[in-house]
């Protein structure tokens, strides 16, 4: 059995996107080079990406057809399509700030595929 390369993710409640991941060995359900701890690092990449502003390395994240919804965050969120609107967004959105997102827990909430899941976040 071969665990998901690419993953969509829902990051807080608010994201959903498509999260590129490498590929993982057939372990139990939790244990290191699981899809679970794949999902929880991929999480933790994602935060420290957007924390740090480093832009650069969105695409390590993201798929090129991200889906971006960040109008819960009012004035300073919206909704974007593909790497480059995203990656412009969270530039706009994170000019001036130092963020530092605090992730404690993943949840699966559907396996949409092979390839891709549905995970949340908080």
């Amino acid at each position: 059995m071969q665990f998901p390369k690419q993953l969509a993710s829902l990051l807080p409640s608010f994201l959903l996107s498509s999260i590129a991941l490498a590929q993982y060995g057939q372990n139990s359900a939790c244990a290191p080079g699981s899809a679970s701890e794949g999902l929880t690092q991929a999480g933790y990449k994602t935060a420290w990406t957007i924390d740090s502003q480093n832009w650069t390395r969105l695409n390590e994240v993201f798929t090129q057809d991200v889906y971006y919804d960040s109008t819960a965050l009012g004035q300073y969120g919206g909704k974007t399509e593909g790497i480059e609107q995203t990656r412009e967004a969270l530039q706009k959105a994170g000019e001036g700030a130092k963020t530092s997102h605090v992730v404690t827990n993943l949840y699966v909430e559907e396996m949409m595929g092979p390839e891709k899941a549905k995970v949340i976040t908080q």
